[in-house]
């Protein structure tokens, strides 16, 4: 159940960070839920998150954006639904969700 909400906190983060904007985070929760995104993006490897932003930049369904960033990065779908599936899951306890 917790992908989903790690899914709208990479949505609202990446598409914020591509576009570039300001983001008002109004309430401690939000404070808390990009510091948590922030925090394992930071740790990344570049490649890793190029990948993970190309995903989560396009307004498609996840298995859409997964299947598009995968062909745009010669990737196979696996890889990156693995590397997706470890962001969600790396979020989703920095954020104590698990």
């Amino acid at each position: 159940f917790y992908a989903d909400y790690v899914n709208r906190l990479m949505r609202w983060y990446c598409r914020a960070k591509e576009e570039g904007r300001e983001v008002k985070l109004e309430s401690v929760v939000d404070r808390e839920n990009w510091d948590a995104v922030a925090k394992v993006m930071e740790r990344l490897k570049k490649e890793d998150k190029c990948a993970i932003m190309g995903v989560y930049c396009k307004r498609d369904t996840m298995v859409d954006s997964v299947r598009l960033t995968a062909v745009e990065l010669g990737w196979k779908q696996d890889k990156l639904w693995a590397l997706v599936s470890k962001v969600t899951r790396k979020v989703a306890e920095e954020r104590g969700l698990v």
